[in-house]
């Protein structure tokens, strides 16, 4: 994996590690919506990430997969509002 892979899974782990803080789910919530505590920590880290797991969390959070992509191939913070 690249560089701007590897970048890239970091960003996306951090903005969703911040749609959960801001969400108020623990980790705990996160898993009995489904996700096992080693795939969150995993998705938290900025390991990869299926598509299947991204619309997941996007439909948990109630976003669009597009505002929560958007900005991050350019390293440009764009805020994101869940609905």
């Amino acid at each position: 994996m690249t560089s701007d892979y590897t970048d890239f899974f970091k960003s996306l782990g951090r903005r969703i590690g911040e749609l959960r803080e801001n969400a108020a789910y623990s980790k705990h919530d996160m898993v009995s919506l489904g996700f096992s505590a080693r795939q969150w920590q995993q998705i938290e880290e900025g390991r990869p990430i299926t598509v299947v797991t991204l619309l997941r969390i996007c439909e948990i959070f109630e976003i669009e997969s597009d505002d929560l992509l958007r900005g991050l191939s350019k390293k440009v913070h764009i805020p994101f509002v869940a609905n």
